[in-house]
C-alpha cells in the first residue's frame, strides 16, 4: 500500500527460457495494515478470537480461584545489647552482620534440619531484613496457611541458632565485665587496708604529740627547779665545791633547755607535718575508694544492662492473604486473553492467507506455465473487482476465483 492508500499490484514478470517459454517469478509486496484492515480481520476471525479469549480467561480463573492463598509469617528479633562506657546502649553485633549470618548460615541450616526430619519437605521462601531506621531484624516467610506450623518451626530454628551464637558472645563479654568487677573489688579492699594503716599512723602521731607535750611539761619543771638551785648555789658559793655544783647546775639547765627546744620544735613543726602528710594520704585514699566505687557501680550497671538476643513477639501470621488478589489475577488473565485472542486471530488469518496464496501459485503457473502477469490483469476480459483482488495480494476465496477465471481466459 502506497502513501495515498492505493494497493500495489504484484509483480508477475519473467524472462523467456531458451525453449521459448517464460519462467515465472511472482513477488508479492508486503502491504501495510491499517486499523480498518485489522478490525476487518478480527471481525472475520471473531469466533476464533472469542474462543481463545474464553479459554485463557477460564484457565486463568481456575488457577486464580483454586491456587492456595498465601499468608505472611513474621518474627521480630531484637539483638543482644550492652552498655558502653559513655552510657550508650549498643548491639553486641551489627544488624548487617546478623542479617548476613541469618541468610548465609542459619536459614540453610534450619532448612537442612527440616529436610532431615521430613524427606518430603520442600524449600520455602524465608528471608531476613532490617526495617528502615530500626535496630530490629524481621524474619519473614510466605506460604499457605496449612503450612503455618512448618514456618513457625523454621523461624524458631533460625532464632535458636542466632541466640546460641549470641549467648557465646555474651558469655565472653560477661566474663570480661566480671573480671573487671573482681579487679575493682580487690583494689577497694587494698585501699581500705591502706586507709586503716594510715589512720593508725595518725593515731600514733596524736599519741606521740601527747607524750611530747607531757615531756615538755616535765622539762619545764626541771628547768625551773634547776634554775632555783643555781640561784641558791650562786648565793651560797664560798669555796670550790660550791663553785663546781654551780657549774653542774648551769650545764644541766642548758641541756634541759636544748631538750625543751627540741620537744617544742617537734610538737610545733614535725608532728603537724606528719599529721598533714597522713591526712593527705587519707584524702587520696578516700578519693580512690570513691572512684573505685563509681567504677563498680558502672560495671554492675553494665552487667544489669547486658541484654540477650530474643524474639520481641512470637511468630505472627498476617490477618489477610498477601500477594496479588484473585480479582487482580483474573483481570490480568483477561488482558492476557485479549492479547492472545488478537494474536491468535492474526496468526490464523496469516496462515489461511498464505495457504490460499500458495494454492493459487501452484495452480496458476510454474516455471513451465504461462504466468498471470500484470499486462493480462489489465485486460478488460478480467472483471474489475476480481482483477483488484488478484492484484492486491489479499488472497481469499474471491481471489482464488479471480485467479481461476484469469487462468481460463489465459488458456
Amino acid at each position: 500500500m502506497d502513501i495515498v492508500g492505493r494497493k500495489e499490484e504484484p509483480s508477475m514478470t519473467g524472462p523467456r527460457s531458451s525453449a521459448g517459454r517464460r519462467s515465472t517469478d511472482i513477488a508479492y509486496d508486503s502491504p501495510g495494515v491499517s486499523l480498518v484492515d485489522l478490525w476487518s480481520i478480527l471481525y472475520r476471525r471473531r469466533r476464533i478470537a472469542a474462543g481463545i479469549f474464553a479459554v485463557v480467561v477460564i484457565v486463568g480463573g481456575v488457577l486464580a480461584f483454586t491456587s492456595p492463598r498465601s499468608y505472611s509469617f513474621t518474627t521480630s528479633i531484637e539483638t543482644g545489647a550492652r552498655l558502653l562506657a559513655d552510657d550508650r546502649l549498643a548491639p553486641i553485633e551489627s544488624t548487617e552482620t546478623v542479617v548476613a549470618k541469618i541468610k548465609e548460615s542459619y536459614i540453610p541450616l534450619a532448612l537442612q534440619d527440616a529436610l532431615k526430619r521430613d524427606a518430603s519437605f520442600t524449600s520455602v521462601d524465608l528471608d531476613a531484613s532490617i526495617p528502615k531506621n530500626s535496630q530490629l531484624i524481621v524474619l519473614r516467610s510466605r506460604g499457605p496457611i496449612e503450612s503455618g506450623q512448618t514456618y513457625v518451626e523454621l523461624h524458631r530454628a533460625v532464632l535458636r541458632y542466632l541466640t546460641a551464637d549470641h549467648d557465646r558472645i555474651l558469655a565472653v563479654i560477661r566474663n570480661g565485665i566480671e573480671l573487671t568487677m573482681a579487679d575493682a573489688t580487690r583494689k577497694v579492699g587494698q585501699l581500705r587496708d591502706e586507709a586503716r594503716r594510715v589512720q593508725g599512723q595518725i593515731n600514733r602521731v596524736t599519741q606521740d604529740e601527747a607524750l611530747v607535750l607531757k615531756e615538755i611539761g616535765i622539762m619545764n619543771g626541771l628547768v625551773a627547779t634547776a634554775t632555783e638551785n643555781r640561784d641558791k648555789a650562786v648565793r651560797e658559793t664560798k669555796d670550790e665545791a660550791h663553785a663546781m655544783t654551780l657549774l653542774m647546775l648551769t650545764d644541766e639547765i642548758r641541756q634541759s633547755r636544748v631538750r625543751l627546744m627540741q620537744l617544742e620544735r617537734r610538737v610545733s613543726v614535725e608532728l603537724p607535718n606528719e599529721r598533714d602528710t597522713l591526712l593527705k594520704l587519707v584524702a587520696d585514699n578516700q578519693r580512690a575508694q570513691a572512684e573505685q566505687a563509681k567504677l563498680i557501680e558502672s560495671i554492675q550497671l553494665q552487667l544489669t544492662n547486658l541484654h540477650e538476643t530474643r524474639a520481641v513477639t512470637p511468630t505472627m501470621q498476617s490477618l489477610r492473604p498477601v500477594g496479588t488478589s484473585r480479582s487482580t489475577m483474573l483481570g490480568l488473565w483477561a488482558v492476557v486473553g485479549l492479547v492472545a485472542a488478537v494474536l491468535g486471530a492474526l496468526v490464523v488469518h496469516s496462515y489461511s492467507s498464505t495457504r490460499d496464496r500458495m494454492r493459487v501459485m501452484r495452480y496458476i503457473g510454474t516455471a513451465d506455465d504461462a504466468p498471470l502477469d500484470r499486462a493480462f490483469l489489465a485486460t478488460p476480459r478480467v472483471p474489475a473487482d476480481r482483477r483488484e483482488k488478484a492484484a492486491s495480494g489479499i488472497v481469499s476465496s474471491g481471489a482464488v476465483a479471480a485467479a481461476f477465471e484469469a487462468k481460463r481466459h489465459l488458456d
